[in-house]
């Protein structure tokens, strides 16, 4: 699994650089520690105030199977999410559903 999610980051990272507005694009997470099964690749990209999601979209490269409604969706709902602090599994439950295994409500101070 993190041979997978490794590989495609040079597609990632070559798409977003490409952006204007994009002020840095940070790996973080599992994906960055001895972890042999990782889940997902966390990324923290930090971009200009006024940047318009519709040119942002328009510019950016997407996969050959995702229509870009979906994309503006998504980002839509990413900017959302960050504006009000909501968390990362949080967010993919509520826009994938709980059951899509990203994470659960977790009590506070248990571990998985």
């Amino acid at each position: 699994m993190r041979e997978q999610l490794l590989s495609h980051l040079p597609w990632f990272v070559s798409a977003i650089t490409k952006l204007s507005g994009i002020r840095r694009v940070a790996l973080l997470g599992s994906i960055t520690t001895n972890k042999q099964n990782p889940k997902d690749i966390d990324f923290l990209l930090v971009v200009d105030d006024d940047v318009d999601l519709d040119a942002f979209l328009d510019g950016m490269e997407l996969p050959p199977d995702m229509p870009p409604e979906i994309a503006r969706m998504l980002l839509e709902e990413t900017r959302k999410s960050v504006q009000s602090g909501e968390s990362l599994d949080s967010l993919l439950n509520r826009v994938f559903g709980p059951g899509a295994g990203f994470g659960g409500r977790r009590k506070k101070g248990r571990r998985r």
